[in-house]
């Protein structure tokens, strides 16, 4: 799948990125502040709250947007964390081993079954996301109350 190929080439990046936002090793103010000891640092994303780990990654606007593309981002993200962590545990106390295809496979069929159970509204970007991941999604149905 060429989508895919593509966000697989930035794997390392990302998981090394996951793996420091999960162990809140990532930059924010507390670590910054001593650049910039005048500065309030607020989040440069939203410019409404303080910055911190858990503002930037859990309840930021700019980070919680409910597009098609986010929604395929996060789950990109957490199949491939997941399957890779699997993976290796496998490895490591079972002794058993899959091939790099197999686990990539699994890593697209997992997001194929979370697209598939995603309720979505048809826009340009959601019949984009159905055709590059070959998925059928529901459709949210809107009902229009002619008044009388």
């Amino acid at each position: 799948m060429e989508g895919f190929d593509v966000v697989l080439l930035m794997l390392p990046q990302t998981l090394l990125c996951n793996v420091d936002c999960c162990a809140k090793k990532a930059y924010h103010s507390g670590q910054t502040a001593k650049w910039k000891p005048n500065n309030t640092f607020t989040c440069s994303l939203c410019e409404k709250c303080p910055d911190s780990h858990d503002h930037l990654f859990f309840s930021c606007d700019f980070s919680k947007k409910n597009s098609i593309e986010n929604i395929v981002r996060r789950l990109i993200l957490e199949a491939s964390v997941y399957m890779i962590w699997k993976e290796r545990n496998t490895r490591l106390f079972q002794g058993k081993k899959q091939t790099e295809e197999v686990v990539i496979k699994q890593i697209e069929d997992s997001i194929k079954t979370s697209l598939m159970s995603l309720i979505v509204k048809d826009s340009v970007a959601v019949r984009k996301v159905k055709a590059v991941w070959f998925v059928k999604m529901v459709r949210k149905v809107t009902t229009v109350v002619a008044s009388v």
